[in-house]
């Protein structure tokens, strides 16, 4: 992680007013774009600019963006909240309160903010009392470059790991919708939609293409649950009840036109000859020619 130790530091940068983020990267989870830019806040009761939590690392280099950085907590908590940091970086000794009760407040507030407490306190009940309060890591002073890169790193890999999940889970509360919605449709209008799906079918049987899939997609619900409605309503498979009415549109044009087998087979949406032929039998139990001169 060498590159991200940073240059000679430029203090001309105003302190305690949010920063420009960098570019955003981003990637893809579950079909759907995320940013992986990870902002950071500190807090540092002397000068945030000058504080060896800014100096030491090259942020930008190692993907984080430095947010927003602050001297006091009330300045602090404003700022967290104009720009929602992912990690906030805060010194234990603070005008008027401490870290830790810092970190309480914000917890409340943001509670997936993850706080890293620069400390010279080594003690147990310390260490405790930080993590019952949600504390997520330490650092000690003086601080070391490699400690601080090794928590940011494992810190940022975290959150982008809870980045995916949510997204994830928020395309799977998208498709339970939808599957809701199916519910509703098979409880209450299912008989509706079966009617308009017939008409349909008998509208497109001369689409060679025409499937369950494309069928489903026409009246926004499933394929899965329009397949299992038609076996519900008709007794048939979807396959089966499109067959039918080929057939049945396919008689009736050899009983009352003059069109030849093939002709017929492309009116109803059977474009090999030799097929319709043996499906026809199938069906009706005699051949084309015997039909039709029956």
């Amino acid at each position: 992680m060498s590159c991200c130790f940073k240059e000679p530091f430029d203090s001309s940068i105003s302190p305690y007013v949010p920063i420009s983020s960098q570019p955003n990267k981003s990637f893809t989870a579950g079909g759907i774009k995320m940013t992986e830019q990870i902002n950071v806040m500190i807090l540092d009761g002397e000068d945030p600019n000058k504080s060896p939590i800014k100096m030491q690392v090259d942020w930008e280099k190692c993907g984080f963006c430095i947010a927003a950085e602050a001297a006091t907590v009330e300045e602090a908590c404003n700022l967290a909240d104009a720009v929602n940091p992912d990690i906030i970086f805060t010194d234990i000794c603070m005008p008027k309160t401490d870290g830790i009760d810092f970190a309480s407040q914000i917890l409340k507030r943001h509670p997936s903010v993850k706080i890293v407490i620069v400390t010279t306190h080594g003690d147990l009940e310390y260490a405790q009392k930080c993590i019952r309060i949600g504390v997520s890591d330490f650092i000690r002073k003086p601080v070391k470059v490699e400690e601080l890169l090794s928590v940011s790193s494992r810190l940022k890999a975290k959150i982008l790991e809870e980045r995916r999940s949510a997204m994830e889970h928020e395309k799977m509360r998208k498709e339970l919708e939808l599957l809701g919605f199916d519910r509703e449709i098979s409880t209450s209008k299912q008989g509706d939609v079966i009617s308009k799906v017939k008409i349909y079918l008998e509208e497109n049987m001369s689409d060679s293409k025409l499937s369950l899939a494309e069928t489903a997609s026409a009246f926004f619900i499933s394929p899965g649950h329009l397949g299992r409605l038609m076996k519900h309503k008709t007794g048939e498979t979807f396959v089966e009840y499109l067959t039918g009415i080929r057939i049945q549109t396919a008689r009736r044009l050899l009983r009352t036109t003059d069109l030849k087998g093939y002709e017929v087979a492309e009116r109803v949406g059977i474009h090999d000859p030799h097929y319709f032929s043996i499906l026809f039998k199938k069906l009706t139990g005699v051949s084309i020619s015997e039909f039709r001169s029956m």
